[in-house]
């Protein structure tokens, strides 16, 4: 399993010091989650201004208020890569410890364990996320007005093999598979030039959304603001792969906070007050800013431009989203470009859901279905492939 295949929900930095990378549009909401991450079309008041803000003004009459609390995790392999790290560590110290009473057969096993090894986390990435929102919405046509809270945290742990273990490692094994012995001892223990990667970083974004309707002939234009302080706090931890520590990537010592402010902006459009359609389209972070950790590597928030449409009645909801921009991923092949796909059937104490996401801008980071459960003020979805798999809950209410 390969971090390229996992959909990105924050960008992380890559392992070259100084390269940028921007977040791909996935807001935290836990009934989006369940429909593929669609919203700018088809988001309810309390998380319009995550999505739209102006989808404030775009709900259906006689909502009044809406409240959500909710969180969730996203996992791949977590497990498997650190195991394999403190495997590798072990392997490395029973290495040394042969070289050090001159065990040829000793260092010989130890040699072959810490190759399979190396292979094993070389290229390999490992990321988990947490995220968690608060949502306050008041819908309204001359003035809707929402309340926001959200934080997403993820970690990402990238091993870098060097070229000068492997070179050491297969010298040893070749050595001895050639004579049964080593001719040529080793003159140093394992150079332990590999190293383990560990970066974390938690975005906060706190804001306040206002919008309006306007009147377009039969139809109507919905415009939307949402204002917002932003706060990035990031870990960046580089270790030996034979001293690396998973519980030192959240130490102090390799804490780093920024914050800012940034802006976000969206319109829906719909026909006419009839129609079950409405067209919509959001731009967030239209300031944007780049942020540093403490060895100076660079996380951007960058202008991301979504369209989406919705065919809303009483019961039924389907919407499509379509990112119109393109954001970096964390390492090459990981570039995000999501054409999202979600349908709700709504019997006002009960809601289900299902969706889809695809990515067009990369064949290495893999689709993601995902379903979803409403059951009265919970709120539950799965989403996932064969490389992932994130569960969501969400607690609400609203008249």
């Amino acid at each position: 399993m390969t971090f390229r295949r996992l959909p990105l929900a924050i960008a992380l930095t890559a392992l070259c010091a100084g390269t940028a990378h921007a977040a791909p549009f996935s807001p935290f909401d836990v009934r989006a989650a369940g429909m593929g991450g669609t919203g700018v079309a088809s988001a309810k008041a309390a998380s319009a201004a995550l999505f739209n803000p102006a989808m404030l003004s775009a709900q259906k009459e006689g909502d009044a208020f809406q409240f959500v609390l909710g969180v969730g995790a996203n996992a791949a392999d977590e497990a498997e890569m650190f195991d394999t790290v403190d495997e590798l560590q072990t392997q490395i110290d029973a290495f040394n410890a042969a070289f050090d009473i001159a065990d040829d057969a000793g260092m010989y096993g130890a040699a072959v364990d810490i190759r399979q090894s190396l292979t094993e986390v070389d290229g390999n990435y490992l990321i988990a996320d947490l995220g968690t929102g608060l949502g306050v919405g008041v819908p309204g046509r001359k003035l809707g007005v929402g309340v926001f809270v959200s934080v997403k945290a993820q970690a990402l742990v990238s091993p870098s093999i060097a070229g000068s273990d492997y070179a050491y490692i297969d010298d040893v094994i070749a050595d001895y598979e050639d004579n049964g012995n080593l001719d040529t001892p080793p003159l140093t223990d394992f150079p332990g030039d590999s190293q383990v990667t560990g970066v974390a970083i938690a975005v906060a974004e706190y804001g306040v959304a206002l919008s309006h309707r306007l009147a377009m002939g039969e139809g109507s234009l919905d415009i939307g603001v949402t204002p917002k302080a932003v706060e990035i706090s990031t870990f960046d931890y580089t270790e030996s792969i034979s001293n690396f520590d998973d519980a030192d990537i959240d130490s102090d010592t390799y804490e780093k906070t920024d914050s800012g402010f940034d802006l976000d902006a969206g319109v829906v459009y719909k026909p006419n007050a009839e129609s079950n359609w409405q067209y919509a389209l959001v731009a967030k972070n239209l300031i944007g800013g780049d942020y540093k950790t403490v060895t100076n590597r660079s996380i951007e928030l960058n202008t991301q431009l979504r369209a989406g449409v919705a065919h809303v009645k009483n019961r039924t909801t389907l919407a499509i989203d379509l990112d119109l921009t393109e954001n970096d991923g964390v390492a090459p092949g990981t570039e995000t470009q999501f054409l999202a796909l979600g349908a709700e059937y709504d019997l006002k104490y009960l809601q289900g859901r299902i969706g889809y996401r695809a990515n067009l801008a990369s064949s290495d980071v893999d689709d993601v279905a995902s379903i979803g459960l409403g059951l009265g003020p919970v709120d539950l979805s799965v989403m996932g492939n064969a490389d992932e798999v994130g569960a969501y809950l969400q607690l609400g209410f609203g008249w």
